[in-house]
């Protein structure tokens, strides 16, 4: 027996990539699921859903994802892009008649020059410890959902056995009455 409130943490940090995964569960009719994570990993959201899918039935379930990379970058300059910009800012110097040299860091900073090489999908490190980070979530989340439950049951129990006491109280009280005077 399982409660729909719960939360779940983990946090890998493996092959310099540090993954946190935050999720909290709250009651629901159905399960809706928020996921919350970085741009880039958006290829990520179907798997996380998945996961969710087969693990809960019930809830409003907020996944929130945070990845930091320290590995080494792999990015690339993307040459055709920078001559292009280059051109374009000379033309608008020639243009509004401006003499001087044209700001390397401006440059650089257009986008498309420098491009991340690789696709965060096809990163198998990265989605290793994703895996592992989401994994060990659910199972914290399915976890505290049990302790939640057996709280609850708990609760229940000593208000079932205080009920029962009170009737009981109640029982006797009626016999008593009823012996005195409801007697024919």
């Amino acid at each position: 027996m399982r409660s729909m409130t719960g939360f779940g943490k983990a946090r890998v940090s493996e092959n310099n990539i540090e993954v946190d995964i935050d999720i909290k569960s709250i009651n629901g009719r159905f399960l809706d699921l928020r996921i919350y994570l970085p741009r880039e990993l958006n290829y990520y959201e179907h798997i996380v859903r998945k996961q969710c899918f087969e693990h809960l039935s019930r809830g409003t379930v907020d996944v929130r994802i945070t990845v930091t990379d320290h590995r080494e970058p792999n990015i690339k300059l993307n040459p055709t892009k920078l001559i292009k910009y280059h051109e374009i800012v000379q033309q608008a110097h020639e243009v509004l008649g401006i003499s001087g040299e044209i700001d390397m860091s401006f440059l650089l900073n257009e986008p498309g020059i420098i491009e991340i090489d690789g696709r965060p999908e096809d990163d198998k490190e990265l989605n290793e410890s994703l895996d592992n980070a989401l994994s060990t979530a659910l199972d914290s989340l399915i976890e505290t959902q049990k302790q939640e439950a057996i709280s609850i049951r708990d609760i229940l129990e000593k208000s079932c056995r205080f009920i029962q006491t009170q009737l009981t109280l109640v029982e006797s009280e009626f016999n008593h009455i009823r012996k005195n005077y409801l007697a024919p």
